[in-house]
């Protein structure tokens, strides 16, 4: 079952990402989402505390795999992100971290580039109209995150403002009511 698509305006954009931005307002998302931006403002790479917050902020559900990840093999593969351009060499490179699917890469990738960058999400692909795929490939994460990009380029706003809408929108109009941790 899913809800119709999110009517997508300027206005409805920025009204939905203030509504995210008013529900969060004080709590864990926020303070999280702060720390990981001041956090990448100065540092090229996740140790491990700060790949488990940003895991964990994405979805807890695979916290014993997140932590099976060594903090050298966390901070190569992230700091190795700057080295190339590939967008597919990223996300796989990314998805190889154990619990790392490609939404919680996708948040990691959103962080280390919030200007490229979209968090894909099961609520702002719902949002979108799109089908729900039984699994992410590397052509249904780029064509999201083009649309995203679209989205933000058309209106004038930034990518994370597209995501807060796409998800706070679906999260008003979704009929689903399982999944409500995820960012």
């Amino acid at each position: 079952m899913s809800c119709p698509n999110m009517p997508i305006s300027k206005d409805t954009v920025i009204e939905y990402a203030a509504k995210y931005d008013a529900r969060v307002a004080g709590k864990k998302d926020e303070t999280v989402e702060k720390q990981l931006r001041e956090w990448f403002e100065t540092n090229k790479f996740l140790d491990k505390d700060h790949f488990m917050k940003l895991c964990m902020w994405k979805t807890p559900r695979q916290k014993p795999n997140y932590n099976a990840n060594d903090e050298h093999t966390i901070i190569s593969k992230t700091r190795d992100l700057y080295m190339h351009g590939d967008h597919q060499k990223r996300i796989e490179s990314l998805d190889e971290l154990s619990g790392v699917g490609y939404p919680v890469a996708s948040a990691i990738l959103h962080y280390c580039f919030p200007d490229i960058y979209s968090i894909i999400d099961f609520r702002a692909i719902e949002a979108l109209g799109w089908e729900q795929p039984s699994y992410y490939t590397y052509a249904y994460w780029e064509k999201y995150f083009i649309k995203i990009q679209e989205i933000a380029k058309t209106y004038g706003l930034s990518i994370r403002t597209v995501d807060k809408a796409l998800w706070e929108w679906s999260k008003e109009h979704s009929k689903k009511a399982k999944h409500c941790c995820w960012h």
